[in-house]
């Protein structure tokens, strides 16, 4: 099986302050998933009564069969009344809402509820097959992207090369029945996947993806296209963008915000987000400093110009900011969005609902320690807050248990409702404006944050923020070699009176040591280098030393728990691929540093034959990508060919 790549009401907030910025990227508990989706999720669109169409790789939702399409209602739950039958028989990456309500569903299957249709269907508005929507043979192989236009008229994007039997390479338009608009001629197409389209208010359509050409003409990841059709010759983006496009966005004022894994802009440093001029050209003024490290796959603009971004990356203009953020119109990162340790694995769709709400889905199962299964939605606050307590006064001892006193300074008509973490009792004072509290054991230093309902006009005072204690270990030490199992030896140095207690990834194994100041591991297979990182969980007063930073050589998404393995890195001729724990059909990509192709290849992975290997040795010395695309992710491994 082939999988591809793809891509107002009130508002809850938390202020430091009277007059500071309301803090957003809060989750809202009030949209409950409850199990979720049982695999990832990459397509969203939100209907206009609030609903919220879903498409992926997952078979059900909240224990609930639902093959690769589901939709839900605003709290999260299931919408029973949308019934897709069977479903699709693989999975759907891209879906699009007309304005009739109908819904357009792309991506690698070729069948829905029993009836078949290539890689493209449209659906009714309760989940069923609207079967006056007619692609005939439909596409060739995976569709990726769908955008409608204001006519009705629908352009499509992806891997396949025609469609109902007539050569597309990559990217048609259709009529509302599904038949292909021949008034629309693409001539020979893009020479790679197209991933993402937009169209500009004057009906030209941008787009982006894994292609260096279209019809001919050299485009680098992303070209501008009449209405016709054909290539926008007056949209020159020069040397464009050296690595792949995911996501495109078009402001108010016709600026394009870009999206994906490059980390240039026709010669100038911009790391996987830009923006662009209606021209073509690269805007100096957005500047997002060292950018993501690593890609970014979804680019929504807010209605005050701000972009929400979704991806892999950890870091943001080497911030730390896990997966998801929020950055101004100049290009640096929004701090009044605050995702906490944001998603564990990658967001693929940021969408924004009418009142201002994000929904983030991908491949997470946490969200900021909070378990969301592939999907969830979280507040975005933009406004002040009002009659906020001027001054809030109280102390907590770290790590012990304790009586203490909290205060506010009073604020006319506000009741004071006061929210304490989990093992905290209040003792008196009642929704006064001052209050005792018992400290639960281990919560460490405690920074008391006002902070707002916003739809209960209460002032909610919540202790809720720990701070690290003393007594962290001086240094860490200790080597690993990457990709390969080893026992190595971590050691901290002493501190008086203290324990340590060794927490590692999955699949490594503490063979001697215990809670002493030095421990050997034994490394699980392709766990790459580890850097210790101290840390004290205040629970019992220990400081603990955490080897959980994961890094590879390179740049990489792990497909699965087994995680890709290739190696040596750098390598001088031969390079071996180790995809066991992976299956199905992979198809292998290898691009120059400049984003050239030099190599291209499918393979399908069984129980006997999952190494691959490839001669590099007629390689010229530089750095390589190695991607690969398995059961709906995008795997890049950088390499080093010396």
């Amino acid at each position: 099986m082939k999988n591809k790549n793809i891509f107002l009401i009130m508002l809850f907030c938390i202020v430091f302050s009277i007059n500071a910025k309301a803090q957003s990227g809060i989750l809202d508990l009030t949209f409950d998933p409850g199990t979720g989706a049982d695999n990832y999720v990459i397509a969203t669109a939100i209907q206009n009564d609030g609903k919220i169409i879903i498409g992926g790789g997952f078979t059900s939702y909240n224990g609930t069969a639902r093959n690769f399409i589901a939709r839900l209602n605003t709290d999260g739950s299931l919408d029973a009344t949308f019934n897709p039958g069977t479903g699709a028989n693989s999975e759907i990456y891209t879906t699009a809402i007309q304005s009739d309500g109908k819904i357009i569903i792309g991506g690698m299957f070729t069948n829905y509820n029993g009836t078949a249709r290539n890689y493209i269907a449209r659906l009714n508005t309760d989940g069923s097959l609207d079967a006056t929507f007619n692609p005939g043979t439909g596409a060739n192989d995976g569709v990726v992207t769908i955008t409608i236009q204001s006519d009705g008229k629908i352009i499509i994007g992806g891997y396949y090369t025609a469609y109902n039997g007539t050569a597309r390479n990559r990217i048609a338009r259709l009529n509302a029945d599904g038949s292909i608009d021949a008034t629309f001629n693409p001539g020979t197409g893009v020479s790679g996947p197209l991933f993402t389209t937009a169209i500009q208010s004057d009906g030209k359509i941008i787009i982006g993806g894994n292609f260096t050409s279209y019809n001919g003409t050299a485009r680098n990841y992303i070209a501008r296209l009449n209405t016709d059709g054909s290539l926008d010759a007056t949209f020159n983006v020069g040397a464009g963008a050296d690595f792949y496009l995911n996501s495109i966005a078009i402001q108010s004022d016709g600026k394009i915000i870009i999206g994906g894994m490059f980390t240039t802009y026709n010669g100038t440093a911009r790391s996987r987000v830009a923006r662009i001029n209606a021209d073509g050209s690269l805007d100096a003024t957005f500047n997002p400093g060292t950018g993501a490290n690593f890609y970014v796959n979804s680019t929504v603009i807010q209605s005050d110009g701000k972009i929400v971004i979704g991806g892999n990356f950890t870091t943001y203009n080497s911030q730390a900011i896990n997966r998801i953020a929020r950055i101004n119109a100049d290009g640096s990162l929004d701090a009044t969005f605050n995702p906490g340790m944001g998603t564990n694995q990658p967001v693929y769709a940021t969408p924004i609902q009418s009142d201002g709400k994000i929904i983030i889905v991908g491949d997470f199962t946490i969200y900021n320690g909070t378990a969301r299964n592939r999907i969830a939605r979280i507040y975005a606050c933009t406004d002040l807050l009002p009659a906020q307590p001027s001054l809030i006064t109280g102390s907590a001892t770290p790590c012990q248990t304790t009586s203490q006193n909290y205060s506010v300074t009073n604020v006319a008509g506000v009741t004071y409702n006061w929210t304490f973490p989990t093992g905290w009792t209040q003792t008196g004072g009642g929704t006064t404006n001052a209050i005792t509290v018992t400290v639960g054991a281990g919560l460490g230093n405690i920074t008391v944050t006002p902070s707002n309902s916003c739809g209960y006009g209460t002032a909610r005072i919540l202790a809720v923020t720990p701070t690290t204690t003393p007594g962290q270990p001086s240094t860490i030490t200790g080597n690993v070699t990457p990709y390969y199992g080893t026992s190595e030896n971590y050691s901290v140095t002493n501190v008086a009176d203290v324990t340590y207690t060794w927490v590692f990834p999955i699949a490594w194994v503490q063979t001697s040591g215990g809670n002493t100041n030095s421990v050997t591991v034994t490394i699980g297979s392709g766990s790459g280098y580890v850097i210790c990182i101290p840390s004290n969980s205040c629970g019992d007063g220990t400081p603990r030393a955490l080897a959980v930073a994961v890094y590879g050589v390179g740049i990489k998404e792990n497909n699965n728990e087994n995680g890709l393995i290739i190696y040596p890195n750098p390598a001088e001729g031969i390079v071996s691929m180790n995809f066991k724990g992976y299956s199905g059909e992979i198809k292998i990509t290898i691009n120059n540093a400049m984003g050239g192709l030099v190599h291209t290849e499918n393979m399908v992975v069984g129980s006997d034959n999952y190494i691959k290997t490839i001669d590099m040795a007629n390689y010229p010395n530089g750095v390589y990508y190695i991607q690969i695309l398995n059961n709906g992710k995008l795997g890049v491994e950088k390499i080093v060919k010396l």
